[in-house]
């Protein structure tokens, strides 16, 4: 730990391994770090922002699409930023949102959670913005800042408005439901994971363990074709246990594979490599 070369802050690191070698690392401190294939610092780049995971994607050519952003200026929030390279600390802006009152503020908060996952060529796909109540909707967007295409699918247990927090929400009042990650895969899927609150049991002064997510959460895993518009897998409601063990921890973005800690033989934890696959079985309208 440390702030020198090849240092990182404390806490939790984002890694993401780039098909040419190189590796992309950001800290605590807001650092954006380059490793080359040898693993030796080559750039650190101190931002102004930080990104949480599924909010960014690191592009094929080593620059960064953020949908979290920060402030490219005073009183303006980034919508989508793209993309700060290793030898660039100013990131391009594709779309941006000036709020003019408390409310415009709270809304563009919102379009700075989105999901997002790199598509290919121009084009990314996002989740919805946080807490907007536009239940499962993914979009496609080109980095002019175009809305390509909207993905919606009017589902009982993802209903319109159940993924905004309610008004007045006391301690055990559910929390809204979320679409927890999208990635894009190969051949035009997306990989999308859900978390559905059960309504009775909540106490948020209680500390949620592995038990309580048991209980209170519904996961669910589906594949989406982006060219049909069709679901081609779905799998779920999973308690929270149960989908640890079935579903990969993180996908890798244009492919089918993905990892999941494990444990061997003799009680070592393990990442696991797994790959998606499909079967006629899993099929949906």
């Amino acid at each position: 730990m440390g702030s020198g070369p090849g240092e990182f802050a404390r806490g939790t690191l984002q890694i993401w391994p780039l098909a040419n070698g190189t590796v992309h690392v950001v800290d605590n401190a807001r650092r954006w770090t380059l490793l080359g294939e040898d693993l030796v610092p080559r750039r650190t780049v101190q931002t102004q922002w930080f990104v949480s995971p599924g909010e960014y994607a690191v592009l094929p050519d080593g620059r960064l699409l953020s949908a979290g952003g920060g402030f490219s200026q005073e009183r303006t929030f980034v919508f989508v930023s793209a993309i700060p390279s290793a030898d660039s600390e100013r990131p391009v802006v594709i779309k941006e949102l000036v709020p003019r009152s408390a409310n415009e503020r709270a809304l563009a908060a919102n379009e700075r959670s989105r999901l997002l996952t790199y598509a290919r060529g121009n084009t990314y796909w996002t989740g919805p913005p946080r807490n907007a109540g536009f239940g499962y909707e993914l979009q496609e967007w080109s980095f002019e800042g175009e809305l390509l295409r909207t993905f919606k699918r009017p589902v009982d247990w993802f209903a319109r408005g159940a993924d905004r927090v309610p008004v007045g929400r006391g301690p055990t009042t559910p929390p809204p439901h979320e679409i927890e990650s999208v990635v894009a895969l190969d051949d035009d899927l997306l990989g999308v994971v859900l978390l559905s609150p059960r309504p009775q049991g909540w106490d948020t002064r209680v500390r949620l363990d592995a038990a309580a997510r048991d209980r209170l959460m519904d996961i669910r895993f589906e594949v989406i074709d982006t060219r049909s518009g069709r679901v081609l897998a779905s799998l779920g409601p999973l308690r929270y246990s149960n989908a640890t063990q079935q579903l990969a921890l993180g996908l890798f973005g244009g492919t089918r594979l993905g990892y999941r800690l494990e444990e061997d033989a003799n009680g070592a934890r393990v990442v696991r490599i797994v790959e998606l696959a499909l079967s006629r079985a899993d099929s949906r309208p």
